[in-house]
């Protein structure tokens, strides 16, 4: 079978190609339906995304739809060199790589590599990241540094959720109902309408999203005395989540003026994710000895998340340009217990409360000479953590140290300016310059709590700032209507910050690590060719990371913390969609990336493995999708069916590649079937996704050296088959 998808790789890599000799031989009568049109915001100001100098894959609301895109995991390899995946033992955490470039660590220290938008409020947290997408415009995929149009981070790239907003002339109402294997039951409902016509309106988003366990727990620990009495929950691996969204729109008529309101609040009780347990045999050797997910828990499983947030953003036209406030509010609590090695001894329970405010401000403008954005960027976030670590309880003894629960505070204020301006020196040839200045700074409390009586047994107060410039420029060439060609430099910062979220004694209470800065060139190909009938996009990069910021366990004193390290990454991206007549359509993608650490660098001095023997960590060298819609019209109306393959090819889980934890080369497979009625009021669809039932490994934990050590491995469901009828009135 992965044979069989590696030529369907090599077809789709030589499709422009193969479309020229088939659109020669078209029967004239034959009528191209034509790839889709999305017109983007990701430079700040609307642009179809065939025009923008950037990696970005834009996928419009009908083919998030065709795909079966539900919520943020679902986006994994819809774009070139794009991995998301859920967090291991955090059930609505997404971990976001691109290029070889994320954070897999969802403690409150933790910074994000790709920046995740939505609706252009930045979330600062991987917790609570698994967006429901509900009644969604479209989705913008932008890949390399983006920090000279966005405040923070972005260093690897930026992922924005945009909505449809409110209707202001007529009613538009959605009822979607999916159910399906695994006592699947997902509801989703929309309703807008204006409140003075052609001015004014609202819209009110709900969900609810239910789908039960493929994992058997084979045991039921009991609840624990002290700070963290959770009850147990008798269900883990589960998803059980649901939330409303409402949102006000004002666009007088008489105004050059935009009013856009949004609040959301989401409640999250899945269960908690829960690892298949492996263990060292004497020979060396790791089993699964509870079989595939199956095993036993050393603590209850419990978690719990309530969270979300209310924007406003106001937009007025000026003589300069048009003028964009966004001012935001999100929190969220999160209760949690994590076993990360099933019978073993690393177990956590945590509690997580975040809150943070984000306020904008921009300025587009421009004229056939020249384009501009200038924006002003501030951000403040305050997080607080209190977490029992059996971990630490068995090691603090050998090392002779106290034990205690981490109680932990830490508070960030971050400010930006950023721009952009692009010349147009002739209708051809354009050229953009743009720069970010950044500065951060992080106050820290640690605490180490008697587990008896919350007495401090001791406290630090670490601090950290920085500041940065990051710049970007451009050079892009537009030979005709329906091809442009750029190249790019740009560089990239990460904040910096304080890490070591397991303390044991105050010498290793915490560490310092370094911003996160890259530099990056960047070539692109953009076409649209054959009347529209054929599209194809080609990205060459070539990163340079300066203190790559990797999560690790540091084995000489037992400390989970951050680490340094440089690296170069290239690699090829490669974007098609062919749709020759009104029948049929293909897409695909494929990205590969070429990773190496510098010389020199050690992963930790008690090991002394050096970095330059390892792969990256979290991504493949070669991925892939494809896509297949055949679209049939019948006396019932339209009839559509297909699928999708998606392919991965073997990659570490860690940042010491253990066998143990290493991803084996998957390929899998979704397949769909839809009846939309002639005036697309209703559709019936049924699906199937994961259809060979393929074990995805997602993550996990190596088990010690020694035989009877435990560690883990986590895995996403196997295949889910359902059915949906989706109303629209």
């Amino acid at each position: 079978m992965t044979r069989l998808f590696h030529a369907a790789l090599m077809a789709s890599a030589a499709l422009p190609a193969f479309a020229v000799a088939a659109h020669a031989q078209e029967d004239e009568a034959a009528a191209p339906r034509g790839v889709d049109r999305v017109i983007v915001t990701a430079q700040r100001r609307e642009a179809d995304s065939q025009d923008v100098p950037i990696a970005l894959t834009a996928i419009s609301a009908a083919e998030l739809d065709r795909q079966a895109v539900e919520e943020i995991t679902d986006l994994r390899f819809t774009a070139p060199n794009v991995n998301i995946q859920k967090n291991t033992g955090v059930a609505n955490a997404a971990q976001v790589y691109i290029r070889g470039v994320g954070q897999d660590e969802s403690s409150l220290f933790a910074e994000v590599g790709v920046g995740i938008y939505l609706d252009g409020v930045y979330l600062g947290k991987q917790n609570g990241t698994t967006i429901d997408l509900v009644d969604l415009e479209r989705v913008e995929v932008l890949r390399g540094p983006q920090g000279t149009y966005y405040g923070r981070n972005t260093n690897g790239g930026a992922i924005r959720f945009i909505s449809r907003r409110p209707e202001l002339t007529g009613t538009r109402g959605i009822l979607d109902v999916a159910v399906g294997t695994l006592d699947r039951l997902d509801v989703r409902a929309s309703w807008s309408a204006p409140i003075v016509e052609g001015e004014s309106g609202f819209k009110i988003d709900i969900f609810s999203r239910n789908l039960g366990s493929d994992f058997d727990l084979l045991n039921n620990p009991g609840p624990t005395a002290g700070p963290f009495t959770y009850e147990p929950q008798s269900t883990v691996n589960n998803v059980e989540r649901y939330g409303a969204r409402g949102s006000f729109l004002w666009e007088p008529s008489a105004q050059d003026l935009s009013v856009y309101i949004v609040a959301d609040w989401t409640i999250d009780n899945s269960g908690a994710f829960v690892p298949t347990p492996i263990e060292r045999q004497a020979d060396g050797s790791v089993t699964e000895p509870f079989v595939r997910r199956a095993g036993n828990m050393s603590i209850a499983p419990f978690h719990e998340y309530r969270g979300g947030g209310v924007s406003g953003e106001v937009k007025f036209g000026t003589e300069l340009g048009e003028i964009t406030s966004i001012t935001a509010y999100r929190t969220f609590s999160q209760n949690l217990t994590a076993d990360l090695d099933g019978p073993g001894i690393v177990d956590l329970y945590q509690e997580l409360d975040q809150w943070q405010f984000t306020q904008e401000v921009q300025l587009v403008g421009g004229n056939e000479q020249v384009d501009y954005v200038l924006g002003a960027y501030y951000f403040r976030e305050n997080v607080e953590q209190l977490a029992n670590n059996r971990f630490n309880q068995i090691f603090s003894g050998i090392i002779g140290q106290p034990f205690g629960l981490n109680d932990d505070v830490q508070d960030t204020t971050s400010w930006a300016v950023f721009g952009e301006t692009t010349f147009h020196l002739n209708d051809q040839f354009s050229f953009t310059l743009g720069g970010r200045y950044t500065s951060d700074e992080k106050t820290a409390n640690r605490r180490l709590l008697d587990p008896n009586t919350l007495a401090p047994i001791w406290d630090v107060d670490p601090s950290f700032d920085d500041t940065n410039f990051s710049w970007r420029a451009v050079a892009q060439y537009r030979p005709n209507d329906n091809l442009m060609v750029y190249g790019s430099y740009s560089t990239g910062y990460k904040a910096g910050g304080l890490a070591g979220t397991r303390p044991i004694t105050t010498n290793v209470a915490f560490n310092i690590y370094e911003p996160e800065e890259l530099s990056s060139w960047e070539v692109g190909l953009r076409s649209d060719l054959f009347d529209n009938s054929l599209r194809f996009n080609a990205t060459y990069f070539y990163s340079v990371y300066d203190a790559l910021q990797l999560s690790v366990l540091e084995p000489a004193t037992f400390q989970f913390g951050v680490i340094n390290a440089d690296a170069i990454v290239h690699g090829l991206e490669l974007e098609g969609v062919w749709a020759p007549t009104d029948q049929f359509q293909l897409s695909g993608n494929l990205g590969t990336t070429n990773f190496r650490y510098d010389e020199g660098s050690r992963i930790d001095p008690a090991v002394g493995i050096p970095f330059d023997t390892l792969d990256g960590k979290q991504f493949p060298d070669l991925s892939a999708r494809l896509n297949a819609v055949f679209f049939q019209p019948t006396e019932l109306g339209e009839v559509a069916f297909g699928g999708s393959a998606t392919h991965s090819s073997a990659f570490a889980r860690n940042v010491g590649n253990s066998p143990a934890i290493f991803s084996d080369e998957v390929t899998t497979f979704d397949v769909f079937a839809q009846l939309t009625s002639p005036d697309g009021r209703w559709r019936l669809k049924l699906e199937g996704k994961n259809i060979t039932d393929e074990d995805i490994f997602l993550a996990g934990n190596a088990p010690g050296a020694a035989a009877g050590s435990f560690g883990s491995r986590y895995y996403t469901y196997g295949a889910v088959w359902s059915a949906s009828l989706r109303l629209e009135f």
